[in-house]
């Protein structure tokens, strides 16, 4: 398995989680996969939280009557915000979450925040296979489940080499952990780099707030809307917290830079060296 690396952290802190993105080239192929059942729900749910920028715990309740329209014409999702109470008025980000809506006759299917997050991972390995960029790898942090997940196959790695018993239920538990370790090149459950940072795919790291941060930070990287717009829709009252959402990497930025360069300078790349 090689281990790509992407050189940009989204994580500056060792004791955090990577915290990335969705770009829009993997949102559309997203969209387009085909998928049914419970994955088909998911997978729209998950789009309708990138198209109107907000936390699953209000994106999940939306109804027909948060589709509205203003008195300019304007499509709006319209929602009072479970978490602070902040009412806000986003203008469609994207025209296909009406073609979402109009799938379910907006009556969106109820996911609970826990199955989106296990089913949302399955989705984007699957895309994964088309999309490359979904399994590059991340440095991040261990959540305590998953530091104690890795600390119990250590024992039962111990027991197992001391042919001591494990219990039926254990075994089975064992033989799926490491497989998992077997897929991923664990060490000793997950994959590690040269210097023992923990290294995850980009799909492990999606869970149902990428939704959110998917949507501000591409909306950022059109380098259209100020902040004050954007937090007009993500309904943060502090900058510094809105900022915290906008996952752009250290070369991302010097592109943009250097674009917004050509543009001062008529078009024409500036020679180095």
């Amino acid at each position: 398995m090689s281990l790509r690396v992407w050189k940009e952290r989204t994580v500056h802190d060792d004791d955090k989680r990577a915290e990335i993105y969705l770009t829009n080239k993997e949102l559309d192929a997203l969209y387009e996969m085909e998928s049914e059942g419970k994955e088909e729900q998911i997978r729209d749910l998950f789009l309708i939280g990138v198209f109107c920028a907000q936390r699953i715990s209000d994106f999940s309740r939306l109804t027909k009557k948060n589709f509205k329209v203003t008195s300019n014409g304007t499509p709006v999702i319209s929602i009072s915000q479970k978490k602070t109470g902040t009412y806000v008025e986003v203008p469609y980000l994207d025209e296909r979450v009406d073609e979402i809506g109009e799938k379910y006759n907006y009556m969106f299917p109820s996911i609970p925040k826990r199955d989106m997050n296990r089913y949302l991972k399955d989705i984007l390995k699957k895309l994964g296979q088309t999309k490359p960029s979904l399994m590059e790898l991340y440095p991040t942090a261990l959540s305590c489940a998953e530091l104690r997940k890795e600390k119990l196959y250590q024992e039962m790695n111990r027991k197992v080499a001391k042919g001591k018993e494990i219990g039926a239920e254990n075994n089975k538990y064992y033989k799926k952990m490491k497989a998992y370790a077997e897929e991923h090149n664990g060490s000793p459950l997950y994959m590690r780099d040269e210097e023992e940072n923990v290294l995850m795919f980009k799909y492990e790291l999606i869970v149902s707030h990428t939704a959110r941060r998917s949507a501000l930070t591409n909306l950022y990287k059109t380098g259209v809307f100020d902040n004050r717009e954007m937090m007009a829709i993500s309904g943060h009252k502090s900058e510094r917290v809105f900022e915290k959402y906008i996952k752009v990497g250290v070369s991302e930025q010097a592109d943009r830079i250097y674009k917004k360069m050509k543009v001062l300078n008529g078009g024409k790349e500036k020679k180095v060296g």
